[in-house]
């Protein structure tokens, strides 16, 4: 089984050469660009890895309590 991962980086560069990154690896990727929409997709399904980039939103740090509260198993 396939690994699942999110990642919200804002720009569209480095968001696609993760998800490259990551797919070549064997992971499913979902690509985000902003947090509401991680936080969509992480409540709604379950993911084992979470890579926000710095910068991608005002408050990192109330973003990250609010995935590990939604989602406590996935690794940020």
């Amino acid at each position: 089984m396939s690994s699942h991962a999110v990642i919200c980086i804002s720009d569209a560069r480095l968001r696609s050469l993760f998800s490259l990154l990551l797919t070549d690896s064997g992971a499913l990727v979902v690509a985000c660009s902003d947090a509401d929409e991680v936080q969509r997709v992480v409540t709604s399904r379950f993911c084992q890895l979470c890579v926000v980039a710095h910068g991608t939103m005002p408050d990192t740090g109330e973003f990250i309590d609010a995935v590990r509260k939604a989602s406590p198993d996935t690794k940020l």
